[in-house]
């Protein structure tokens, strides 16, 4: 067993208790080289994905993270839970006691922060341990579901795998057990059918119960509801968030959609180009953006009240986002901020100093110039 200290303390959420801890956490892609650059000795080039982020995230809450496709949400989420492997940074977890209680014996210098893990230190053979408290909805419930097996098989395997259930008849409670918990009922006739004899909305809760059935603390929920119609989107979230109120579990919710984030969450975090730009309360996030590319996509979403519409009316953004490989010096944001554009005095340094995130009035955070 390792040294016991106390635990990073939260930055963003004083009230809360977090189950989750992130400094300085960052996921880079090779890119592949080609033989010039092997003849020519080029310097070896990554995506820098996730590029040093710091994250709370509060326990029994959902935290939506939100920004354009491609700013890095679905890689922080599979980092996370170690379904990537971090290029560097901490990752602290609090796992469940049975859980620590197996990390104590296998691991030989487990190092313990308060009842809390650094799970980006841990070796990957002992990543397993963690299923039972970390899992993931993925985005499509179309490949995410084995085609070859019954429903009953998707939903046992898991189960198996983690010695959950001393018999075939308990397990089979389970399962049924769970599907009924999502509201997929006869549960029977669901188990007893393949994937693609389901809706997509179907499947989708197929997916949910998945990840319900090992009792998790904490699941990441990557973006849903992006692949199901818009008639079933609604009762899939309520059915979510019923779970998290039933099972008292903590959800990072992925997402690009502020309107969805506004109504499900607790806290939202703003995410562009591999960083977190902004952080609050949802009320915070959409009634009173600071960041400029919270302003810009809160102008992207039709508003049906007029004095916001007229607030956010001179906001925009140019261009395109930029590649993960060059990211602009300075802000990564500045090449495509209105408000660079109108402000001279901060222009330098928007070009050559990143901003930090930093507390602009109590609880919401944000990293720009402006501030």
């Amino acid at each position: 067993m390792g040294s016991v200290v106390d635990v990073t303390e939260g930055m963003f959420f004083p009230d809360e208790k977090n189950v989750m801890v992130v400094r300085d956490l960052s996921k880079y892609f090779p890119v592949r080289r080609g033989l010039s650059d092997v003849i020519l000795r080029r310097p070896a080039r990554f995506v820098r994905a996730v590029d040093h982020i710091d994250l709370d995230i509060p326990e029994g809450k959902i935290l939506s993270l939100v920004g354009e496709s491609g700013c890095g949400k679905t890689t922080t989420g599979m980092t996370l839970i170690r379904l990537y492997d971090p290029t560097s940074g901490s990752i602290f977890f609090e796992p469940k006691e049975e859980t620590l209680d197996k990390l104590k014996r296998e691991v030989g210098n487990l190092d313990i922060y308060n009842g809390y893990i650094d799970i980006a230190k841990l070796p990957a053979k002992y990543v397993k341990f963690l299923r039972t408290d970390m899992q993931i909805i993925f985005q499509d419930p179309y490949s995410s579901l084995n085609p070859t097996y019954r429903i009953y098989d998707i939903l046992e395997e898991p189960l198996k795998v983690h010695g959950i259930g001393e018999s075939e008849d308990e397990r089979r409670d389970m399962v049924l057990k769970a599907l009924e918990e999502v509201k997929l009922v006869p549960a029977e006739d669901i188990a007893a059918r393949f994937p693609h004899m389901l809706s997509g909305g179907q499947r989708q809760r197929v997916a949910i119960a998945r990840a319900l059935l090992l009792n998790p603390k904490f699941i990441v929920a990557d973006e849903p509801i992006a692949m199901i119609d818009v008639s079933l989107r609604a009762e899939i979230l309520l059915s979510l968030m019923e779970l998290r109120d039933k099972h008292k579990i903590t959800i990072l919710f992925i997402t690009h959609d502020l309107t969805i984030a506004n109504n499900i969450s607790d806290y939202i975090a703003v995410m562009y180009l591999g960083k977190i730009v902004e952080i609050g309360t949802p009320d915070e996030i959409v009634n009173n953006p600071l960041h400029p590319y919270t302003k810009a996509l809160i102008k992207a979403i039709p508003i049906p009240d007029p004095s916001m519409r007229n607030k956010l009316k001179d906001i925009w953004i140019k261009g395109e986002v930029p590649s993960a490989v060059n990211i602009p010096s300075g802000c990564r944001f500045h090449p495509r901020c209105m408000d660079y554009e109108f402000h001279p005095e901060i222009q330098e340094r928007c070009r050559n100093e990143e901003p930090k995130l930093i507390e602009v009035e109590k609880g919401h955070y944000a990293a720009c110039w402006l501030y």
